[in-house]
């Protein structure tokens, strides 16, 4: 899926890396990309068979909490059973799958219950990344799985929530932070030299790529509007309970990534 932050940066890597690395699209496929539609067919395994290809980066689904909580049947169509259809297929053709889930799983309320690695899906989509997981792990077949922390990009595209901090900081309004949530930034470019690297080395299995550093939102928002120049009074601090979906979301995000 090269539509989305992760496959967009992962289709840059290695087509510098392997010229024939073929990416998808679920829109109308344009600039040499095939069509690729998770709730209603398979890709054409054909394709990669005659070149060759050893591995598929699966990085498509539904990600926004709320959609998901608003209509879990649709979105588990997508992120359960089309991800599993398509890892299933992938691997009856000696394939690896490269998938990627989130800390989320474990829905830690504490440092403790982080470090654990104990599952408590507060969402419908980490309940849904949850079950991938367990039937990938359960297939005893050879697969990379990267539980992956609060991805950022630097890029304006990249629509990730850093972008969102700035846009609200430069143009003068409000950033509601919460001072409970702890998360570990991990840019997205680490994220794909982790997975190459877990590649080179004929990793195999399931595994944590994040920051080692924990901080609060709340602090994150603080330095980078101190880094813009612009007022710490536009950063509200409040609860992770006070935001949309909230309750949904784990406090403690930060997980043990010395494996990796």
């Amino acid at each position: 899926g090269v539509d989305g932050l992760l496959g967009r940066y992962f289709y840059r890597a290695y087509r510098k890396i392997f010229s024939t690395t073929l990416g998808t699209t679920c829109r109308a496929s344009a600039g040499g990309l095939i069509y690729f539609d998770l709730q209603n067919s398979l890709t054409d395994i054909e394709i990669l068979k005659q070149g060759d290809y050893q591995a598929a980066v699966i990085a498509a689904g539904i990600t926004g909490v709320g959609q998901c909580e608003q209509d879990p049947v649709l979105t588990r169509k997508i992120n359960v059973e089309g991800i599993l259809r398509l890892i299933d297929h992938l691997q009856t053709e000696n394939i690896r799958p490269i998938v990627f889930n989130s800390t989320s799983v474990f829905g830690a309320q504490t440092p403790e219950s982080a470090e654990q690695n104990s599952f408590h899906p507060l969402s419908e989509y980490a309940r849904q990344k949850l079950q991938v997981e367990q039937a990938i792990r359960s297939s005893k077949r050879p697969f990379i799985m990267a539980r992956l922390g609060k991805v950022f990009g630097l890029e304006p595209e990249d629509k990730t929530y850093l972008n969102d901090i700035v846009q609200k900081l430069i143009s003068g309004r409000e950033v509601m932070a919460a001072y409970d949530e702890i998360i570990c930034p991990t840019w997205i470019e680490d994220v794909v030299a982790a997975v190459l690297t877990l590649q080179r080395n004929d990793f195999n299995g399931d595994i944590n790529i994040c920051s080692p550093e924990a901080i609060s939102r709340y602090n994150l928002t603080l330095m980078i509007a101190d880094v813009l120049g612009c007022s710490r009074n536009q950063v509200v601090r409040v609860a992770l309970r006070d935001l949309p979906n909230g309750n949904r979301r784990a406090v403690y995000n930060h997980v043990d990534s010395s494996r990796l």
